[in-house]
């Protein structure tokens, strides 16, 4: 949802009002007229962000014909606010028209809510008994950016930041992608699951901390108008509030980029989960930047060559300059890399896990030190010679690269669309044992039959000489073809034939 700061228009003063008096005057221009407006001509109604609001109203009536005007606040919630203005004070232009202006302090104890809608009556009353009345709102913003308010990241979690460019859409589409992981994990780490709205203010959009109140010329810090350019001294405290009733955490960087919106909400939502344990406890902050660097969504991988370098030459920061966050710029990359890297060896040593245990065991613990020596065992003096020499060893790289939210093994990652795939699985002792492959049905093939045939097979010619004279002598007598023994049994065989016939023959008659 997109919300732009209330913009009323200024007062337009016509040159003919001046000239023809009030009859004429009723019939200038103005805004989309209400049914009670009558002689009321515009009228104004902005932000001074965060301090007050202010408004005006400018009458077809001189300043002496006013005898009552009055501004009637109504907030979303809360009873309505209703204020008669001091005729003396509120009239800022008395002739040839009334103008009635009017700056409403905002309550430090009870504010508007961020985006909240205040309605906003006026209602006049001249000394001829004339009554007029308009009707209008305001939003309690920044009016100086249209605002991408309360994108959800998941229902306990939601942005709201500026639309300062074109790329702002695609920014927060990326945010609610990376983001989610990291508010859920840690809501498995901690058991908990608190609401967090995050509102992030740019350094180029605000000179202030808390964001809101800007520099006057005398040097001065101000709330100043958009529309009429006036200004109210500014509590800064005030927008501090205003968060707190809004119950919006603000988010401070530089520029709106993913990368720098990714680091800086993740140190937020980290802070949110842990905070409640650690309330009270003197946790040392190496161990609070470090635990939120384990969150990112990014590696830290361009940390290690920075610590790497610094311990080649035994120049690590001492345990004690670790304890707080260094004040000037000369050693703020080196505390950043050493934090990351003094947990990640933690990390490498005793598993993500028992880094977890740690920063949930400080709730009880006496000290950090007696924690950490019972999560480790390992006395916390020991933490800077042993992560000297991790540094150099082969695992130390892999570890500066450690992502919570990757696949924990390379395993290809289960889709939506199941893809069947042929599976093989290999014999224990391959064999040359053909296998018969069925296809179909199996049906028997019979096997091929030899049929004997009675073709006889002629030898082969040949010439066998004769003895001299052979040729005279007459052939001897060709011998029989059947020995006497096969005589007698065909002889045999034929009479037992005529005995069958016989027999046969007397039976018919």
């Amino acid at each position: 949802m997109r919300v732009k700061g209330h913009r009323s228009a200024h007062l337009i003063v016509v040159i003919w009002l001046l000239l023809a008096g009030r009859t004429v005057a009723q019939d200038a221009p103005t805004r989309t007229t209400q049914p009670e407006q009558n002689y009321i001509l515009s009228w104004t109604g902005e932000v001074l962000y965060p301090q007050a609001l202010h408004f005006t109203v400018a009458l077809g009536r001189l300043g002496a014909e006013v005898a009552l005007a009055r501004l009637t606040l109504i907030p979303e919630s809360g009873d309505p606010v209703v204020l008669d203005m001091n005729l003396q004070d509120a009239l800022v232009v008395r002739a040839p028209y009334a103008e009635l202006a009017y700056t409403y302090v905002l309550p430090a104890a009870a504010p508007p809510p961020l985006f909240s809608t205040i309605r906003y009556r006026w209602d006049v009353l001249t000394t001829q008994s004339e009554t007029a009345r308009i009707d209008d709102s305001l939003v309690m913003a920044d009016g100086r950016v249209t605002w991408i308010v309360d994108e959800a990241v998941n229902p306990s979690f939601s942005l709201t930041l500026p639309d300062v460019s074109a790329d702002t859409q695609a920014i927060v589409a990326t945010l609610r992608r990376t983001l989610r992981p990291v508010y859920e994990r840690l809501a498995v780490d901690l058991g908990t699951s608190p609401v967090l709205q995050v509102m992030v203010y740019p350094d180029e959009l605000s000179q202030s901390i808390p964001p809101g109140c800007v520099q006057s010329d005398t040097g001065d810090w101000v709330a100043r108008g958009l529309v009429t350019g006036i200004e109210q001294t500014c509590d800064l405290q005030m927008a501090d509030q205003v968060l707190r009733v809004s119950k919006r955490t603000l988010v401070r960087v530089p520029t709106v980029t993913t990368a720098n919106l990714q680091a800086e909400i993740t140190r937020q939502l980290v802070d949110r989960f842990y905070q409640p344990a650690w309330a009270g406890k003197d946790v040392p902050a190496w161990f609070l930047n470090g635990i939120q660097s384990l969150y990112l969504p990014a590696s830290n991988r361009n940390s290690y060559g920075t610590l790497a370098a610094v311990a080649r030459t035994g120049s690590l920061l001492s345990l004690d300059v670790m304890r707080q966050p260094p004040e000037s710029a000369a050693n703020r990359d080196l505390w950043h890399a050493q934090s990351e890297g003094m947990v990640l060896y933690i990390a490498a040593q005793s598993g993500i896990d028992r880094v977890i245990q740690l920063a949930r065991s400080l709730e009880s613990a006496g000290s950090f030190d007696a924690a950490y020596e019972s999560s480790t065992g390992r006395a916390l003096s020991a933490l800077l010679p042993d992560l000297r020499r991790w540094l150099f060893t082969s695992g130390a790289p892999a570890a500066f690269g450690l992502n919570l939210y990757a696949p924990a093994t390379a395993t290809p990652t289960v889709t939506r669309t199941a893809t069947p795939t042929a599976t093989l699985t290999p014999s224990a002792t391959p064999t040359l044992t053909p296998t018969a492959t069925v296809t179909g049905v199996l049906t028997f093939t019979p096997l091929p039959t030899f049929t004997p045939t009675s073709t006889r097979t002629l030898a082969p010619v040949t010439v066998t000489p004769r003895p001299p004279g052979s040729l005279d002598a007459p052939p001897p007598a060709a011998a029989s073809s059947y020995s006497s023994a096969a005589l007698l049994v065909m002889g045999a065989a034929l009479l037992v034939a005529i005995i069958v016939l016989l027999l046969s023959l007397f039976r018919r008659r």
